[in-house]
């Protein structure tokens, strides 16, 4: 499990959901607005994008995840 910025995920989001920019944007904005740290880890043999969440100041940024764009995506997250 490697830690990446924002920018790094957002180009693999957007490189693994090729019409899901705003899904990447979201996760910029979530990035930004809640200084969360965000770790990926990539199952290549499914396709899988796993998001590692560290909150660091905000914890209700939990209820957050899942009321925002990053819905779609927010079954593959493991939060810590």
């Amino acid at each position: 499990m490697l830690g990446y910025n924002h920018e790094f995920l957002c180009s693999l989001v957007s490189r693994l959901n090729k019409d899901s920019l705003v899904m990447a944007n979201a996760v910029k904005a979530t990035f930004r607005s809640h200084s969360l740290v965000i770790c990926i880890s990539l199952d290549c043999h499914v396709s899988v994008l796993n998001l590692s969440l560290t909150w660091l100041n905000n914890p209700i940024v939990k209820n957050q995840i899942f009321s925002d764009p990053l819905s779609r995506i927010a079954r593959h997250l493991r939060l810590h």
